[in-house]
């Protein structure tokens, strides 16, 4: 326990520190000005090259490198050596010419200029001459000398230059005239000339000056920490556009997590962030505006500097992962410039700081270029934070007019009203959301992301499998977030948006408004899954230290509960608890984090797992039934779990709980425990090393682990023949109930209509999904008529409930599923009643199927015996596409639920109607590509097992065949046949009605052999597992 603790406040205080200035996530993004400005800079020193042509040769290669913006001193002292407004300089030239230059190379390049104003000349400053300390420089006598000065830059180089930087580094004796450095005459300087700028162009912008790193308090050097805060003290907020940290990470790495006032590290910009907060300041950003690592040559013999020293390979990775950092977790950071391109002059051995350098004199690229082409060359890419509809990151195809509007964000958005005008955006993040208007006249967009509909996970699909946000509102709602995706795999990605031809038939017009692109990263869940480890564990060992003691023993396993098994008709009170409370889950009202709903959810998810630990046999039942309701979902804003997943889990947990307290673990052994195993493993490794793990990992969870678990739950549970009654009517009745609510749902939606005729789908999103349930559960229906003493009638009406909506679902698939079932179910009926009433009553089955097969018109009745139409086909070419696969893929298949993204690469170029197939239809492709061979070989273990145990369970020990078991071999086959063409297995339903059918199976041939001595299990069961 002691070191369970230790071990969690350890995490939590290493996560805390991880977290800081970290954001989350796409809700908790707010706009950031200047944030559409290139990502990627680098400080020049282009008004010391003499050289014309170096100057343009200079910036060719840093914007083949991936640099858009470069940091440029225009030297107040050079540019007016004599007198205000006196542009010569010392040899007659005029003064301008060679930022002219700069600014029109740059220009052509489509590289932007941070423009450094500092460096006043000796008639600004008197008492003080730049020549005689060219190491320092004193601010002006005078501010609106410098004003002036900036305001004949602004004015020369208007639409050009945008961004002007007042001063640098004024926390620094050396930079403030050997002067205590004093924030307040600092904030007069930035008023005065920020005044002056802005006065020629509104849209100018003031960057404040680069602070220096340091942790002095004076009277020499102010910490910059100070120097921020005193400014915001005094006002300044609103007075600079961008704030201009100098994020050097000197002696430790770009992933450094330490963070105070006492470190001058790479993430001390989140002390500055933290600042601007206090003080409101949360749309201002930070540029760090010099940034990087130094690298000596080894044969170095010059001063060694006081920055650090490290290896050039590391410099070069370490300025890469800074970037990468800041576009991971920093939207408030969305410019990193580079401290330094190259110096024109040769290195002095007293001044190493030309060793932070990108590249060399003579422009030979050092590894951190290198490494910043190969990591940045590329188009742009946004990182984490709301980009504007202005990012550089965003591609227009077609009309998008850039509209000032009240409502939008930042003033500007981006619209269009043309069907097909798109965009695309390139990003690296795992979610991302769009930024738009929802109002009376809006449209309808496409979106794909990486080319695929289904990475665009939160967005609703259609039948097609395409994913349309639809943009109509009753109401006007600006600034609307709506999530597109999350979860999606590391890597850079690139949204499409394409608009509709159809808008909703509600909406007045088609019109599309894009405000801007949120891009988010989910938080790390290993921390917590670790923590939940650790006191999982915990918890187990106490449960079993403590189970010796009796009186705790007996309140675990003998809660005073008996009033849960009385009965109330045919059910146990346990059991109508345990569903009231699972059917409450699912119908209340959605829920925040916050909401009162969440809250009752909660509870009642307490109270189910109670429940399930007082009674887990009668949980199990109530779990079983619960299946085919996988699409009802629980919304609680916290995790949205269907409820027959809660059930599951909650069946699971208190038979993991009793089995610690009881200790009977050792029951769960022998053969079935070795081959799921073995397929746990096989699935794992396909999950680890799918393309997609999102997908991959959910599927494990949903498909292998729960359906498993509740197997095993199930065979070490229940015992006796009443119990499996018990299960197979549980297994009938949620098929029957998902049937009636089908039935229910027909008003409101709950049928596919663009077929002739309707096809009902219930609760599930396909008609195919529902009449996967059915197909399972009609030969299960007849075993319980067969057998049953009382009841026969209402086990009748359900299964022609079942039969019925079968029909209606028009799946040709599980038609002929069911009639291979039930051909298998009815054989202890023929045995039975004889060849002539089995015989009828199989006539009457077809002739009721048939008759509903006519009524519904002889199109569709045609299109069952028609094996060359569209839907044949498909199947071949989905077949093809997955043998491509399989040859790609032979070893650990695609993973778990990635055969989707990945179909559109093998599609045949005729099939282009259906590029969303998220299946192989074919139990043996979509086993060997979801779990790869062994996942194969484990699942074909299994059902060989299953056929060669149902094969000894046929016979009841009174020699009679048990129904039982013809019924669950009837499901099984039914599911067999079908999945030939369509699904089988890698539904979370399906595969849980796959592991309650083998655990009958194996339960009956417990009762049904005299070779097999059932163990009493008491209240919680303990049979073997064999």
């Amino acid at each position: 326990m002691i070191l369970t603790v230790v071990i969690s406040l350890g995490l939590l205080f290493a996560t805390a520190l991880a977290d800081r200035g970290v954001s989350y996530g796409v809700n908790a993004l707010s706009e950031i000005h200047d944030a559409d400005v290139a990502g990627i800079g680098a400080n020049t020193f282009l008004h010391r090259e003499p050289d014309p042509a170096k100057v343009r040769r200079e910036l060719e290669v840093l914007r083949g490198s991936g640099v858009g913006i470069i940091r440029q001193e225009f030297n107040w002292a050079e540019i007016e050596p004599i007198g205000p407004g006196l542009h010569v300089d010392s040899a007659g030239r005029n003064s301008w010419e060679k930022y002219d230059h700069i600014v029109a190379v740059a220009e052509d390049l489509g590289i932007e200029i941070l423009a450094r104003l500092d460096r006043p000349p000796a008639w600004s400053t008197p008492g003080f001459d730049p020549q005689d300390n060219p190491s320092i420089q004193t601010p002006p006598a005078n501010y609106d000398d410098f004003a002036a000065f900036a305001q004949r830059v602004a004015a020369r180089y208007r639409g050009k230059i945008r961004y002007f930087q007042i001063w640098n580094e004024p926390n620094l004796l050396g930079e403030w005239g050997g002067r205590s450095p004093n924030p307040s005459e600092y904030l007069e300087m930035l008023r005065v000339v920020g005044r002056g700028i802005r006065a020629v162009d509104s849209g100018n912008r003031i960057v404040l000056a680069g602070l220096a790193p340091t942790i002095e308090t004076g009277p020499d050097n102010l910490s910059d920490l100070i120097f921020l805060r005193r400014l915001y003290q005094l006002g300044a907020r609103g007075d600079f556009d961008v704030a201009a940290s100098m994020a050097y990470g000197l002696f430790t790495g770009p992933r450094d997590i330490r963070i105070s006032p006492e470190r001058t590290n790479f993430p001390r910009s989140v002390l500055w962030r933290e600042i601007m907060l206090e003080f409101g300041d949360f749309r201002t950003p930070i540029w760090a505006t010099e940034y990087g690592w130094m690298s000596l040559p080894n044969d170095w013999a010059g001063e060694p500097g006081i920055w650090g020293n490290h290896p050039i390979e590391r410099q070069a990775a370490w300025t890469v992962d800074g970037i990468q950092r800041a576009r991971e977790q920093w939207p408030w950071m969305p410019t990193i410039i580079v401290w330094a391109s190259r110096w024109p002059e040769d290195v002095n051995p007293r001044d190493p700081t030309p060793f932070f350098r990108l590249m060399d004199k003579d422009f030979a690229p050092r590894p951190n270029l290198s490494a910043l082409r190969r990591s940045f060359a590329t188009a742009p890419v946004a990182g984490v934070g709301l980009h504007q509809e202005s990012h550089p990151a965003i591609s227009y195809i077609g009309p998008w007019p850039r509209i000032p509007s009240d409502l939008a964000s930042l003033t500007f958005h981006r619209q269009t009203g043309t069907s097909g005008a798109a965009l695309e955006f390139r990003f690296e993040g795992s979610d991302v959301a769009l930024l738009t208007r929802r109002g009376p006249d809006m449209g309808r967009v496409l979106v794909r992301i990486d080319g695929q509909d289904s990475l665009a996970d939160a967005v609703p699909r259609t039948a097609a499998g395409e994913s349309i946000i639809d943009l109509y509102s009753a109401q006007m709602e600006p600034l609307s977030r709506i999530q597109i995706a999350t979860r999606l795999p590391p890597g850079r990605h690139e949204l499409e948006i394409t608009v509709q031809t159809k808008a909703n038939p509600n909406s007045s017009g088609g019109l599309v408004i894009v405000d801007g692109l949120f891009v988010g990263n989910e938080r790390p869940m290993w921390p917590w899954l670790l923590l939940a480890g650790a006191w999982s564990a915990t918890s187990a060992i106490c449960l079993w230290a403590l189970a010796p003691i009796t009186s705790i023993r007996r309140f675990v396993t003998g809660i005073p509960t008996t009033w849960m098994d009385k009965k109330l008709g045919p059910f146990r009170i346990s059991e109508l608890c345990i569903a009231g409370a699972s059917i409450l889950y699912a119908m209340l009202p959605s829920g925040g984090t916050t909401s009162a709903w969440t809250a009752i959810r909660l509870g009642l998810v307490v109270g189910i797992g109670l429940m399930a630990i007082a009674r887990v046999r009668e949980a199990s039942f109530v779990a079983v039934a619960s299946i085919p309701f996988v699409g009802v979902i629980g919304r609680t804003g916290i995790v949205d779990r269907p409820v027959s997943e809660i059930l599951v889990i909650a069946v699971v947990g208190a038979w993991i709980v009793r089995s610690i307290v009881t200790g009977q673990f050792g029951s769960v052994r022998g053969r079935w425990f070795v081959l799921g195993g073995y397929f746990v493993l096989a699935a794992l490794a396909a999950a680890v090393l799918a393309d997609f793990p999102k997908f991959a990992f959910r599927d494990l969870r949903t498909v292998i682990l729960e359906p498993l678990a509740l197997f095993f739950v199930l065979i070490t549970v229940l015992r006796d023949r009443r119990d499996i009654r018990r299960l197979l009517t549980a297994f009938v009745g949620g098929a029957g109930l998902v049937a009636l609510v089908a039935l229910v749902l027909i008003p409101a939606g709950g049928v596919v209509t663009e077929l002739t005729p309707p096809r009902l789908r219930g609760t599930f999103g396909s008609p195919n999904n529902l009449a996967l349930v059915l197909e399972r559960s009609i030969p299960i229906g007849i075993a319980l008529i067969v057998s049953a003493r009382t009841w026969r009638t209402p086990w009748t009406s359900v299964l022609l409930l079942l039969v019925g909506v079968l029909l209606a679902t028009w799946s040709r698939g599980a038609w002929a599923g069911t009639l291979v079932g039930v051909a298998i179910a009815a054989v202890p009926l023929l045995k039975r009643f004889g060849s002539g009433y089995t015989l009828t009553g199989i006539v009457g089955f077809g002739a009721m199927a048939t008759g509903a097969l006519v009524a519904a018109g002889g199109d569709r009745l045609a299109t069952f015996f028609r094996f060359g139409d569209g839907t044949v086909v498909s199947r071949l070419s989905v077949w093809d596409a997955a043998w491509r696969m399989v040859g790609d893929n032979w070893v650990f298949g695609l993973g778990p639920d990635n055969f989707l993204t990945h179909y559109r690469a093998y599609m045949r170029p005729e099939s282009w109607r259906e590029p969303n197939i998220s299946h192989p239809h074919n139990f043996v492709f979509d086993a060997w590509l979801s779990t790869g061979m062994f996942g194969l070989i484990a699942l074909l273990l299994v059902l060989i097992l299953f056929w060669n145990i149902w094969k000894h369970a046929r016979y009841r020990a009174n020699g009679e065949l048990d129904p039982y078991t013809f019924g669950v071999g009837g499901a099984m086959l039914a599911s067999l046949v079908h999945g030939l063409v369509d699904h089988s297995y890698f539904l979370p339903e399906l595969a849980a009605m796959f592991w309650v059918l083998v655990a009958a199976v194996v339960l009956l041939h417990r009762n049904n052999d005299p070779k097999c001595s059932p163990q009493s299990a008491g209240g919680t069961g303990s049979a073997a597992i064999v």
